[in-house]
C-alpha cells in the first residue's frame, strides 16, 4: 500500500509494523472519542433524533466536522459508494425480464447521511462547510492526476503490478481480519455497524497515505541535506545525478508523525479532543 503513495516496492517490515501501530492507535482513539461525543450529543440536540447504542457513521463525521478537507473526503467516499450501489441496482432491474425502460434525463436521487450536521449551527458557520458535487469532482480529479504522473512512464507489467498494489484495502475482502485487528470489543461495550467498519477501513487507508507522504518529505529533506554536504554548496542543476532511491526508514515515520502531531489540530477544536489526530 505504501508503494502506491511513493515508497519503494518492498517497504521495510519494521516500517510497515510501525505505520500499522500508529494507524490503529489513531483509529481506536477516534472510535472511543466518537462514542463519548455521541452520548453528549444525545443528551443535548440529538436526544430524540437518535438514541442508539451503536456507533454510526454520523458519529465519525461529527467528530471531524471542523476539518473541511477530512469531512469532504469522507463525504466523497460515501457519495461514490451510494452511486455504485444505485448503479448496481439499476443494472439488475434493467436485466430483469420485462423491465420497463426508464425515461431519459431522469436522475435518481442519491441520499447521503451527513445532512444532520446542518442542525448544529454552533459548529457550522456557512454552507461552504459542506462541499458540493463540484468539490467532490475536484478531489477525484486531483487523485487521477497524481496517479497519472506516477504511472505515465511505466511499462505494462509495472502498471499491472502498481494497479494490484493500489487495490489494497484494509476492509475489502478482509473484513474479518480487519475487525480482529481493530478489536473494538476490548475498548468499548457498544457495537459498530458494517458501514462503520468499512468507513474505518477507508480512514485507515487515508492515514497511511498521509503518513507516507509526510515521511517522504522528511526523507527528501534528509537526502537534500546529504547532497548539499557532498557537493559542498554546489547547486543541484537539471542534469545532476538522481538521488538514490531508498526505502522510508522508521526515523522518517516518527519524524513525520511528530510534525503531524505538532501541527495545528483543526479537527479537534475542544480540549478534550486535542489528543486525537486523524491526520
Amino acid at each position: 500500500m505504501m508503494y502506491t503513495f511513493g515508497d519503494v516496492r518492498r517497504c521495510l517490515p519494521e516500517v510497515s509494523k510501525l505505520v500499522e501501530d500508529i494507524v490503529r492507535d489513531q483509529i481506536i482513539n477516534l472510535v472511543i472519542m466518537s462514542k463519548t461525543n455521541s452520548k453528549a450529543i444525545q443528551a443535548a440536540a440529538l436526544a430524540q433524533k437518535r438514541s442508539s447504542r451503536f456507533i454510526s457513521s454520523d458519529d465519525l463525521m461529527f467528530l471531524v466536522r471542523s476539518d473541511k478537507s477530512k469531512l469532504s473526503r469522507i463525504k466523497e467516499y460515501i457519495f461514490w459508494k451510494e452511486v455504485r450501489k444505485n448503479m448496481k441496482g439499476t443494472d439488475e432491474v434493467g436485466l430483469a425480464e420485462g423491465a420497463a425502460p426508464e425515461k431519459k434525463n431522469k436522475r435518481k436521487h442519491i441520499t447521503v447521511g451527513w445532512n444532520f450536521l446542518e442542525s448544529f449551527q454552533e459548529f457550522v458557520q456557512d454552507e461552504s462547510d459542506f462541499p458540493k458535487g463540484a468539490s467532490l469532482d475536484e478531489s477525484f480529479k486531483k487523485r487521477l492526476e497524481e496517479n497519472d504522473k506516477v504511472t505515465r512512464n511505466m511499462s505494462r507489467e509495472e502498471y499491472m503490478d502498481y494497479a494490484d498494489c493500489r487495490s489494497a484495502s484494509f476492509y475489502a475482502k478482509k473484513s474479518k481480519r480487519f475487525k480482529e485487528w481493530i478489536n473494538l470489543g476490548a475498548y468499548i461495550d457498544v457495537k459498530a455497524s458494517e458501514e462503520v467498519f468499512e468507513l474505518l477501513g477507508y480512514l485507515c487507508w487515508e492515514s497511511v497515505k498521509t503518513i507516507t507522504e509526510n515521511a517522504l518529505i522528511v526523507k527528501w529533506d534528509e537526502l537534500m541535506a546529504e547532497r548539499k554536504n557532498q557537493l559542498n554548496n554546489v547547486d543541484i542543476g537539471l542534469f545532476a545525478a538522481p538521488l538514490e532511491q531508498r526505502p522510508i526508514q522508521p526515523s522518517h515515520i516518527m519524524e513525520a508523525y511528530r510534525r503531524l502531531q505538532k501541527s495545528k489540530d483543526v479537527s479537534a477544536p475542544r480540549k478534550c479532543l486535542k489528543r486525537v489526530r486523524l491526520f
